[in-house]
């Protein structure tokens, strides 16, 4: 697990009620930060304006490791109004991620605050998570001093053995044991949505593995070559 993913559950278990999750990576950090709460007796679920609530949780039965499996989506709760008083409702030790919410932040701010101190006191958490990289600009000021701000860490070492394994699988690859810190190397500093899509090209490209495509690909990045 990341260490961000740690000190959400630390300050989850300390009862902080309201999170601010700043990640490209949505995927990765709600797998990450789901795991953490294995076996605590808390119930979890997502929100986006499409799905609406949908309960979620790790699924270890399938090959792929911690698979987060998510539950039928609960009616009426598509709509930003609607889902806090769904939230409102929910019972004690439930956490709710948010997607995309930064779009409804400033709309639904008072709404929040008045629940505030309920939702602490219930053991019950908000977080959003979100790509923006000024969420500060997005964060009323009326909640600063109450919301957590949690920059998600990109992935180590480990995790890159994880994801080049996990690319091999499914591409048939053959595992690069003899440069395998080579192309760690070349893969530090990326996300994983980049990292995957490195290594994939590297097969397109020269059908095995390369830390030079990896490079480059990582330098078009910083560089704009993406967006």
């Amino acid at each position: 697990m990341s260490v961000s993913s740690v000190e959400f559950k630390n300050k989850v278990l300390a009862a902080y009620a309201l999170f601010w999750i700043n990640t490209y990576e949505e995927k990765r950090a709600l797998t990450q930060c789901v795991s953490e709460f294995k076996g605590k007796g808390f119930s979890i679920y997502t929100w986006d304006d499409v799905e609406g609530v949908q309960p979620v949780n790790i699924d270890n039965s399938y090959n792929d490791p911690d698979r987060l499996c998510y539950g039928t989506p609960i009616q009426g709760t598509c709509e930003p109004d609607k889902v806090i008083d769904w939230f409102d409702r929910a019972p004690d030790m439930t956490i709710l991620f948010l997607k995309d919410f930064h779009h409804h932040f400033n709309r639904y701010h008072r709404k929040i605050r008045n629940r505030i101190e309920n939702f602490r006191e219930e053991n019950k958490t908000l977080a959003v998570v979100s790509p923006v990289s000024t969420p500060e600009n997005f964060i009323p000021l009326e909640l600063r001093e109450e919301i957590q701000l949690i920059n998600f860490n990109l992935p180590d070492r480990e995790e890159l053995k994880l994801i080049l394994k996990d690319t091999c699988q499914h591409s048939s690859a053959t595992y690069p044991q003899d440069k395998e810190e080579e192309i760690i190397d070349a893969l530090l500093g990326m996300n994983s949505i980049k990292a995957e899509n490195a290594l994939c090209l590297c097969l397109v490209e020269k059908r095995k593995f390369d830390s030079q495509i990896i490079l480059r690909e990582k330098t078009l990045t910083k560089e704009g070559g993406s967006l």
